[in-house]
């Protein structure tokens, strides 16, 4: 399954199969482990509700059988799922229940429940919740823990996880050297395991790193084919993600209509999956790039931005907060309106506690201190 993808509809006809042989005999612990390769094939292909549900019926069956490893496991399917709807801070207390749950265990024991140790993914996962919360040093710490227990392990599966984990998380911080590093030594993993759906996903986070390092045209060769490969997994979660950063490089180079219709895609396919996660940045691009074609879209630029602002603070994503603020604050700088802009702005910068070395938040203080000068040295 791993090296076919768990969207493949050869998993799910598997895991029906085995169900139905399971129920007829009785069996709790693998009737847990059907439930949990069925969540799985649900999630990856897009179906979160269904993914979900699965995970409520898992972490009833752990509690009835009072095992640490099926607790964990339980919690960090559900962290999992929540996260990808954009409840950060229910994946949050999920996760960290799932990490509790495994420093009680004895080193690979979970191995006996799922394909990949659930401490090394739950705290790659973690850190994936922390980065848009706010805390993108402790979820640098968490990744870090997480690559420690993955060598302690010497199990590749574990080890390619919390690799690509730990690539995704540092393009979320924009540390492209970072991003290329962890992508590049996942993707040894995978090519050598033939882990398909894996080293797609890597070969977007490389061609992410390469396009801005300067190596455009390999960088968008190896973004375009990764998310080629990915779809032909059958996966459809995460896509939302690839397409997002395929669009934003897109917009770089200046192809601003070819940026907005993959963006639209990734618009279309986030509302069918029920993905929320990247939902305010998707926002915030297509405001970018509406501004970028023509000076005549500020307005509707504008309600880009708002509507960023507005999804997340719904949800205390506070990074994606941050990026969406910058947006609308740089728009209204172009515009003169240097006091709402700084009055938007530096809340949300002087919330954050730590990150303060992040692209982001460097590229907001050298903004507010823009606005600040010019207040303090007005024109003319």
């Amino acid at each position: 399954m791993a090296t076919q993808g768990y969207g493949s509809p050869e998993v799910e006809r598997a895991y029906r199969r085995a169900w139905e042989l399971c129920d007829q005999v009785g069996d709790q612990k693998e009737q847990f482990k059907i439930l949990l390769g069925l969540r799985t094939y649900y999630h990856v292909t897009g179906s979160l509700d269904v993914g979900y549900e699965i995970g409520e019926q898992c972490l009833a069956l752990a509690q009835r059988l009072e095992d640490n490893a099926f607790l964990a496991t339980a919690h960090m399917m559900l962290s999992h799922t929540l996260y990808y709807q954009g409840e950060l801070l229910a994946a949050r207390v999920h996760v960290e229940q799932a990490i509790a749950f495994c420093e009680l265990l004895q080193r690979n024991e979970t191995l006996d429940v799922w394909s990949i140790d659930v401490g090394v993914f739950s705290l790659g996962l973690a850190a994936w919740i922390l980065w848009p919360l706010g805390y993108s040093r402790q979820g640098f710490e968490r990744a870090q823990q997480g690559i420690e227990l993955a060598s302690a392990l010497t199990h590749p599966p574990s080890t390619e996880q919390i690799l690509m984990s730990t690539a995704i998380f540092h393009q979320c911080c924009r540390d492209v050297n970072a991003a290329r590093e962890r992508a590049e030594a996942a993707m040894v993993i995978s090519k050598e395991k033939r882990f398909n759906m894996r080293l797609a996903m890597g070969m977007v986070i490389r061609g992410w790193a390469l396009a801005r390092q300067g190596q455009v045209t390999e960088g968008m060769t190896h973004i375009r084919q990764g998310i080629r490969d990915y779809q032909s997994t059958g996966a459809k979660m995460s896509l939302t993600f690839f397409l997002s950063i395929l669009a934003e490089e897109l917009w770089r180079q200046g192809e601003q209509y070819d940026g907005l219709n993959v963006l639209h895609e990734a618009f279309d396919l986030m509302e069918k999956v029920g993905e929320g996660w990247r939902k305010a940045e998707l926002h915030r691009l297509k405001g970018e790039m509406r501004l970028a074609q023509s000076v005549d879209n500020q307005q509707e630029a504008e309600r880009c931005f708002s509507q960023a602002l507005t999804i997340a603070r719904r949800q205390q994503a506070k990074s994606w907060e941050l990026r969406a603020a910058m947006s609308l604050a740089r728009l209204w700088q172009t515009q003169g309106k240097r006091d709402e802009a700084r009055n938007l702005l530096s809340p949300i910068y002087h919330w954050f506690t730590e990150g303060f070395d992040t692209t982001d938040l460097q590229d907001a203080k050298q903004l507010l201190d823009e606005l600040s000068m010019e207040i303090k040295f007005p024109s003319g």
